[in-house]
């Protein structure tokens, strides 16, 4: 199993488009360094680890089979129904 991830591998698991994909690698590049891996702010490095990613996105990824779990909880997700309850009408 893999432990890092890049651009094109984010854009084969989750099916994002490559700026999604890029905007995810910068994000998780950011998470990486605050958690204290001055590493991953160097402008060259292409490559984050998935749970960092998956930190993001708020769902894991496998990418040995190329299937994706939910790692949120149902109680956590907001329904379209908690919106309705404030509104008047």
């Amino acid at each position: 199993m893999r432990n890092n991830i890049d651009k094109y591998d984010i854009m084969q698991l989750t099916g994002y488009s490559k700026t999604q994909a890029q905007r995810l690698m910068r994000q998780a590049k950011a998470v990486m360094v605050a958690d204290g891996f001055d590493w991953y702010s160097g402008k060259r490095i292409s490559r984050v680890p998935i749970q960092a990613v998956e930190q993001i996105l708020g769902f894991k990824i496998n990418p040995e089979n190329d299937i994706i779990d939910d790692v949120q909880v149902p109680s956590t997700v907001i329904g379209k129904d908690s919106f309705n309850d404030g509104k008047q009408g």
